[in-house]
């Protein structure tokens, strides 16, 4: 031992198992403790940190050495604090250098990834250390993946073995290697030495999309390290390893770069088709490659085979492209491509019926390959070609594109996305069988997929062969097309508008739906039968036979032209069905032909005044532009007039005759004549009318409501320009009408639904122009030539008697005319039938069956002013006369002369402007009011006192004759006189009186102003005569309707009231006397009134 007080020096060692996490060196220590001599005084310790040598070596367990120093780089180790040597420094692990690498960068291909890596420290199998790869985007490796290195094992602790974790894409391998899965043991070489380089290779599926490398991390893991956990290091792409071409696809640097996929495509992708002419069969040659091996199952679509223009109307029954199903395919003859023919079927798997074969989908426009056999080599050249029908429209050519789907490759199920094809613009077709003169043949361009031609009609013409009514008539028609018609596609003609025009519209043609007999001209190509609607003017030719676009085709049907004539069809199109064709207008005449028609003109029309209806017109010249399709010349009639027998208003016997001379033979058509216009008449509603035609009984359909009459299929004459004459009787109108009727003619032939154009007839006053009355329906207006009244008395209130003349310029058939005399201004009379007096007056009835009569009324004066208006209405009951016919009437220009009596008003006025009219209101022929003529000059002759030398007291003058002149109500005599002037006397006073207006029992007479009278107010006697006699003067009462012979005395008015008994005529003296008292004083006679 070492003497008191000297320093001693000991050296020992410790054995300690490094940690698994890295760690920087402890600051380390040591501690000595020690006691006095004999160890009986209190120990003493001392504490020293430990010195550090810089000359040890790293030695194994037994003392050997590791490995010199200098091989090892210990930048970067964040838990070196000064040297390699301090006590307990554990290095982190990572590693000096990484690579990886791929051996198939091409989508859905195995692929052989290599990883080179060094780790920087020993990987001691204690630790059980595991190498993980990880963030391996796009692999897809089994879960117990094989490796080439026995060096490593998987978690199962099976050597030469990895682990795939592929949630979390990483690759796990233990740097162990046991004996036997499941050993607790590794085996004793399994150490993974640092500083020393390794690699491993294992398989992974490419994803079947395209993808960039991603970045990969390699890290070091041990167990039981829990804290200070190594970092992954990011591994480094190999970028320097251009990889070898598969086939055809040759790669580029950095190909090889792991996980890097490139995307999948259609590396070739080629079309043509070898016909641009719509609905015909076409060729498409397709060649195509990728980039990628596609496996069995797997879909490779091609598309867009889809008309890019609005189908037609057809678009259900046409049949473009091929129908929904299997589409064989075909090989290229001398193509340098493998055919496709081999590797592909009509559906999957065991769906799959035929080899060789497509599904083509109609509604999608897309033909589907499923592979089989292996699938598709990445590289290679597949060819074929295939057969579609082209639409029926024009069509700008499509851009097909081509994809591949269900692609199943490893982990992944992926799809080729579309891909457009490389077409060609710059190569023609094949040989096109067309007529090179009017269509061109195959054309640069047209080879790109579905470049289809517009189908067009280049030239459509018609002509017609007859242009006559009824007539038989051969349609010619030609047409000429810029394509080929398929019979295949049951394709037809339409000619639609074959109808003619009338008033700027076109008619229906008649008749219904038949079939009609086609015959060609030159090649033909056409069915027997064409399908002819009349009522829409439709004509449908069925092609049966394939035709050469540019070729023209020519053919004729025949028709029965209508009876009515027509302008010819302004529009004629032509269609063609199961084809996009354009629809064309159809021209006239065919080419090289004239437009006229020989002799179906028009006659030769006469001067009016020079026609003989028995005469030849002359023969018919060409008709201009009579072949131009379904124009029917107007059956006119170079004469047709009309005249009546009367003019008469309301006249039932008036005969209508027609005369015809047609320019064409009518009998063609068996026709019924229709005549309008003749309107307003008083025929029947509707009635079977008897006629004459060419001098012969027939009849005919009368219908008033129209004014036509329909003459059935009469018997007319079977040339043209011969005379047809048809009389018939009608019943004029009431009305004045000036003008005659405008009346119109029109023949129907076959069917009888069809009416010709009207033809006005010429007024007879065209050919004779001073006899207006003869054009037919012309109706006079009636007047009164004579009309006069006159009366007896002027006097108001008295009984007058008014004698009227009258004369009517037109029959007055009795039922059709009421007369009234009107404005009988304050005439008096009861209303109801007014009796008629004189030669004439039973000619008259008020109800056209009571003789002598007439309908009296008032009613108030329209003007507002407070008068009433007497009416006297009159219905002739007539006789019978040459003039009247079937009905009775008063013939015209005849005077009729009859009176009626009336009471005058009691106020004065003058003589009114009395009326007279045929009233229309009533259901007469219409005659206009006029004023009857006054007698101005005749003085009236009154009966009793006014005659002979009293007539001055009655002071008539010329023109009281004036009917309902009316004189003011007075007193004509007016005198009193007494019998004594003595006062106080009893005085018998003596009254005379004269009026020129009847007193009627209940009116009254005030003899009024007697002043001085003092009899008391009562009752006085009035007697009859002068001088107060006997006789009771009975024509007065003191009180209305009282015993008379008195009279009502008023003290205190001086008046003396009579009341009038009974009726007092105008114009009668009445005397009589009554007695008063005198006045006591003497007066002045006062003036009585």
């Amino acid at each position: 031992m070492p003497g008191a007080n000297s320093i001693a020096s000991i050296s020992f060692q410790v054995v300690v198992r490094n940690r698994a996490s890295p760690q920087a060196s402890p600051n380390a220590s040591v501690s000595v403790s020690y006691t006095t001599q004999g160890g009986s005084s209190a120990s003493t310790a001392l504490t020293t940190n430990w010195l550090m040598p810089n000359n040890l070596t790293a030695q194994t367990n037994n003392g050997s050495l590791v490995r010199s120093p200098s091989v090892y780089s210990w930048a970067g180790d964040s838990y070196l604090v000064d040297s390699w040597q301090r006590p307990m420094y554990i290095r982190q692990p990572t590693f000096t250098w990484t690579r990886i690498k791929q051996s198939n960068p091409l989508a859905g291909g195995t692929n052989i990834i290599t990883l080179s890596f060094t780790p920087n420290v020993e990987l001691i199998s204690r630790c059980r250390p595991r190498i993980v790869l990880s963030n391996l985007v796009g692999a897809c490796v089994n879960a117990d993946a094989a490796i080439d290195s026995q060096l490593f094992s998987n978690t199962n602790k099976v050597s030469g073995r990895a682990s795939f974790d592929a949630t979390n894409l990483a690759l796990t391998m233990y740097a162990v290697r046991y004996s036997a899965a499941n050993s607790s043991d590794p085996l004793p070489d399994s150490m993974v030495l640092d500083h020393t380089p390794y690699g491993v290779n294992f398989t992974s599926i490419n994803p079947v999309q395209g993808q960039d490398a991603p970045q990969p991390y390699l890290q070091v893991v041990l167990d039981g390290a829990t804290m200070n956990m190594p970092p992954a290091v990011a591994v480094i792409q190999d970028t320097d390893t251009l990889l070898p071409a598969v086939n055809d696809v040759s790669f580029s640097y950095g190909d090889a770069s792991a996980l890097k996929v490139l995307a999948p495509t259609f590396t070739v992708r080629s079309i043509i088709q070898s016909n641009p002419l719509p609905g015909q069969y076409n060729t498409f040659l397709v060649t195509i490659q990728l980039n990628m091996a596609l496996p069995n199952n797997t879909v490779v679509t091609i598309s867009g085979f889809t008309p890019n223009t609005p189908t037609d109307p057809n678009s259900t029954s046409r049949r473009d492209l091929s129908p929904s199903g299997t589409l064989p395919l075909q090989s290229i003859p001398g193509s340098a491509s493998q055919s496709i023919l081999g590797y592909v079927r009509d559906a999957a798997g065991s769906l799959g019926s035929y080899a060789g074969a497509g599904y083509f989908d109609r509604v999608l426009g897309r033909l589907s390959l499923y592979l089989t056999n292996g699938g598709l080599q990445a590289g290679v050249n597949y060819s074929f070609q295939f057969n579609l029908r082209n639409p029926q429209c024009q069509m700008s050519p499509v851009v097909p594109c081509i994809r591949a789907s269900r692609i199943a490759a490893g982990c992944y199920l992926g799809f080729v996305g579309r891909n457009l094809f490389n077409t060609r613009s710059d190569v023609t077709t094949g040989t096109l069988s067309v007529d090179g003169t009017n269509v061109l043949g195959a054309q640069v361009g047209e080879s790109l997929p579905l470049a289809v031609r517009q189908p067009g009609i280049l030239m459509a013409a018609v002509q017609q062969s007859s242009a006559m009514p009824c007539a038989s008539n051969d349609l010619t028609f030609a047409f000429r097309t810029s394509v080929s018609l398929v019979a295949d596609l049951n394709q037809t003609l339409i000619f639609t508008g074959l109808m003619g025009v009338r008033g700027g519209l076109p008619v229906a043609m008649p008749g219904g739906v038949v079939q009609l007999q086609v015959t060609a001209i030159g090649d033909n190509v056409f069915g027997a039968a064409a399908s002819w609607n009349p009522s829409t003017g439709t004509l449908v030719v069925p092609v049966w036979v394939d035709t050469v676009a540019g070729r023209n085709y020519s053919f004729k049907v025949t028709v029965t032209n209508p009876a009515t004539p027509q302008s010819c069809a302004s529009s004629i199109l032509m269609s063609i069905t199961g084809m996009c064709f354009n629809t064309q207008s159809v021209v006239w005449p065919l080419l090289n032909s004239s437009p006229d028609l020989a002799g179906q003109g028009s006659c030769t029309v006469p001067v009016f005044n020079t026609v003989d209806p028995t005469s030849g017109w002359g023969s018919a010249p060409a008709l201009v532009n009579g072949t131009c399709p379904l124009y029917v010349v107007n059956a006119s009639y170079s004469l047709a007039m009309a005249r009546q027998s009367s003019a008469f208003p309301c006249d039932p016997s008036n005969v209508i005759t027609i005369q015809l001379v047609s320019n064409v033979p009518l009998s063609y058509c068996a026709p019924n004549i229709t005549i309008r216009g003749l309107t307003g008449t008083q025929s029947p509603a509707s009635s079977v009318f008897s006629i004459t035609v060419q001098g012969s009984a027939g009849t005919a359909i009368w219908f008033n409501d129209t004014g036509s009459m329909v003459v059935t299929a009469p018997t007319v004459p079977s040339t043209s320009c011969t005379p047809l004459i048809i009389t018939f009787t009608l019943r004029n109108q009431k009305a004045p009408r000036p003008l005659g009727a405008t009346v119109t003619i029109e023949t129907s032939g076959f069917p009888n639904t069809a009416i010709a154009p009207a033809q006005i007839l010429t007024r007879y006053s065209a050919l004779v122009p001073s006899v207006l009355v003869n054009d037919s329906l012309v109706v006079l207006a009636g007047s009164f030539p004579t009309k006069t009244m006159v009366q007896t008395t002027p006097w108001p209130g008295a009984s007058n008697t008014l004698t009227v003349t009258i004369s009517s310029s037109v029959p007055l058939w009795t039922d059709c005319a009421v007369v009234a005399f009107t404005n009988l201004e304050e005439a008096c009379a009861a209303p109801g039938a007014l009796a008629l007096q004189g030669s004439d007056a039973a000619l008259f009835s008020y109800n056209g069956t009571m003789s002598s009569t007439g309908l009296w009324s008032s009613s108030a004066d329209p003007s507002g002013r407070a008068v009433q208006q007497g009416r006297l209405t009159l219905r002739p009951i007539g006789a019978n006369n040459v003039v009247c016919g079937a009905v009775t009437c008063l013939p015209p220009s005849v005077n009729w002369t009859f009176s009626f009596v009336i009471f005058n008003p009691v106020v004065p006025q003058y003589s009114p402007p009395v009326q007279i009219l045929a009233d229309a209101t009533l259901g007469s022929v219409p005659i206009d009011p006029a004023n009857f003529v006054k007698d101005l000059v005749s003085t009236p002759i009154l009966s009793g006192v006014c005659t002979n030398a009293a007539q001055g007291t009655c002071a008539l003058t010329a023109g009281d004759a004036a009917p309902l002149r009316v004189y003011a109500p007075t007193f004509l005599v007016a005198d009193i006189g007494q019998s004594t002037p003595y006062p106080r006397r009893l005085n018998t006073l003596s009254v005379t009186l004269l009026t020129n207006m009847p007193l009627q029992a209940g009116s009254s007479i005030t003899v009024s102003n007697l002043a001085g009278a003092q009899t008391p107010s009562g009752v006085i006697d009035v007697r009859s005569g002068f001088g107060f006699g006997s006789t009771v003067f009975d024509s007065f009462s003191a009180v209305n309707a009282a015993l008379p012979g008195n009279g009502s005395w008023d003290l205190q008015a001086r008046s003396l009231t009579l009341f009038v008994t009974k009726l007092v005529p105008a114009g009668t003296f009445m005397n009589f006397s009554f007695q008063l008292l005198n006045p006591d004083c003497g007066q002045e006679s006062p003036p009585v009134c």
